[in-house]
C-alpha cells in the first residue's frame, strides 16, 4: 500500500511491486482491524465482539500463509491456493445462479411472516442449492403440525398444498426442482471436477510456484523500511572505511605475540557457543567481523582477557539450554545443522559464511505455458489422438476390404498379370 501511494502520488517508478493486489489489500485490512481491535479492547474489560473475532481469524490465516516459504508445507499449500484462485469464475457463475433462484423465491414470498424476507429467501436457497439441507414443507412456507391419534400418540400431520394455493405450489415446485438439479447436482459436481483438474495442473507446477513464492517473500523483506535503513547504514559505513588511510589500517591489523595469545584465550571462552548455537562451519561468518573489530584494539582485548572466567560462564549458561533444545528437536527428527542455519540466518543474518545482505539468490524457473494454455493443449492433444485413431481405423478397414471380396481379388490379380 505504501509503495502504491508513493508510485501514484510521488511520481515513483512504476513496477509490479506497486500494484494493489489481493495480498496488499489483505495486509492493509489486517493492520486496520488489528489497530481497531486493540484500541477497542483497551477501552473495555470484556473481549471486543466487533473487530476482535475477524482479527483473530485473520491472524490464523496469516500464520498459515506465512508458512508458504517452508518446503515441508509450501509445496502442498501453494497448489491448493492456486487451484482455488483459478476457480473464481466458476464461483461467480454459482453466485449468479443462486441470486436468480433467491430472487424468484423472494417474489413468491411463501414465508410472509419472516421479519427479514430477503435473508430468509437467501438462506433457504443456499441450504437447498449448496448444502443440500432442506425441508420441502418449510421451503413451501408451511410447518408440520402434530395431533393426537386414537391411541393417544402424537403423530405428524403434513400440510396440504391447498393452504398456499395451487399456483404458488406449482411455482415453488418448479423452482425447487430447478435449483436442486441445476445447482446441487450439476454445478456442485462440476465444481469438484474443476477443482480437481486445477489442483492436478498446479501440483505439476508446485516447484515453480514454491520458488516464485520464496522470491516474492525475499523481495518483500528487502522492501521493508528497516531493511532499507540497514542498507543505507552499510553504504555510509563502507564510504567511511574507504576514506581511511589503508596503510594505517594495515598497521592497526598487525598483532604482537602477546596480543595474539590474549586474543586466542578470549576466543576459547566462546567455544561452547560456537559448537552449539553457531556451529563450527559458520563460526567465521558470524564472529569474524566482531572478532576483527575487537581484537584490533589491544586495550579492549586485554580487558576481555581479565574477565575470561565470566565470559566462559556466560557462554556455558547460553550453550547448555540451547544444546538441550537442539537435542530434543533432534530426537523429533530435525537436523542440528538445519536448526543452526536457521538461528544464524534469523539472529545474526548470516547466510553460510557471508552476511545475508551481501548474498545474491538466483531463482531459476523454467518457462512454462499458462494454466489456460495447458488446458487448451490437453484438449488439442485429445482431439488429435482421436483423429489419429479414426484415421488408423479407416486405413485398417480399407486394407481389409479387398480381401473380403474374392471377385475383386481375382480382378486385381488379372490386371497385375496383364501388366506384366
Amino acid at each position: 500500500a505504501a509503495s502504491l501511494f508513493r508510485g501514484q502520488c510521488c511520481g515513483g517508478r512504476k513496477s509490479e511491486d506497486s500494484a494493489l493486489g489481493l495480498e496488499s489489500m489483505a495486509d492493509l485490512l489486517y493492520l486496520v482491524l488489528g489497530y481497531l481491535s486493540i484500541w477497542s479492547q483497551m477501552e473495555q474489560q470484556e473481549l471486543d465482539q466487533v473487530f476482535m473475532p475477524v482479527f483473530s481469524a485473520m491472524s490464523w490465516l496469516r500464520l498459515l500463509y506465512s508458512l508458504r516459504g517452508e518446503r515441508w508445507l509450501g509445496l502442498r499449500l501453494l497448489p491448493i491456493l492456486s487451484a482455488v484462485r483459478d476457480t473464481w469464475s466458476f464461483f461467480l457463475v454459482t453466485v449468479l445462479c443462486l441470486a436468480s433462484a433467491t430472487h424468484a423465491y423472494f417474489i413468491l414470498n411463501p414465508r410472509g411472516e419472516d421479519p427479514l424476507p430477503i435473508y430468509s429467501a437467501f438462506t433457504h436457497t443456499v441450504r437447498l442449492g449448496i448444502f443440500g439441507d432442506f425441508d420441502l414443507f418449510e421451503y413451501q412456507g408451511q410447518d408440520t403440525t402434530f395431533a393426537v391419534d386414537a391411541t393417544g400418540e402424537w403423530v405428524p400431520n403434513d400440510p396440504v398444498p391447498d393452504e398456499i394455493g395451487s399456483f404458488s405450489f406449482v411455482y415453488l415446485q418448479v423452482i425447487f426442482f430447478l435449483t436442486g438439479v441445476g445447482i446441487t447436482i450439476l454445478l456442485m459436481n462440476l465444481l469438484i471436477g474443476v477443482l480437481g483438474q486445477n489442483y492436478e495442473i498446479h501440483t505439476d507446477r508446485a516447484q515453480v510456484l514454491f520458488v516464485r513464492a520464496r522470491a516474492r517473500m525475499l523481495l518483500e523483506h528487502r522492501s521493508r523500511p528497516q531493511a532499507r535503513l540497514s542498507r543505507l547504514h552499510r553504504k555510509l559505513r563502507s564510504k567511511r572505511a574507504r576514506a581511511k588511510d589503508p596503510e594505517a589500517t594495515e598497521k592497526g591489523n598487525e598483532m604482537s605475540a602477546c596480543h595474539l595469545c590474549t586474543a586466542v584465550v578470549v576466543l576459547l571462552c566462546f567455544l561452547p557457543v560456537m559448537f552449539t548455537v553457531i556451529g563450527s562451519r559458520h563460526w567465521d561468518g558470524v564472529m569474524g567481523p566482531a572478532r576483527r573489530r575487537v581484537f584490533r584494539h589491544k586495550t579492549l582485548t586485554f580487558l576481555l582477557f581479565l574477565i575470561f572466567p565470566v565470559l566462559l560462564a556466560m557462554s556455558l549458561a547460553v550453550a547448555l539450554p540451547v544444546a538441550l533444545g537442539l537435542m530434543s528437536f533432534w530426537l523429533l527428527g530435525f537436523r542440528i545443522e538445519g536448526m543452526q542455519y536457521a538461528m544464524n540466518l534469523t539472529i545474526f543474518r548470516v547466510f553460510g559464511n557471508e552476511p545475508a545482505s551481501e548474498c545474491t539468490i538466483y531463482a531459476m524457473v523454467r518457462t512454462e505455458s499458462g494454466v489456460d494454455e495447458l488446458r487448451g493443449m490437453r484438449t488439442d492433444l485429445k482431439d488429435k489422438m482421436q483423429k489419429l485413431e479414426d484415421v488408423l481405423q479407416k486405413q485398417q478397414k480399407a486394407h481389409k476390404a479387398p480381401s473380403d471380396s474374392p471377385f475383386i481379388d481375382a480382378l486385381m490379380v488379372g490386371f497385375l498379370g496383364f501388366g506384366v
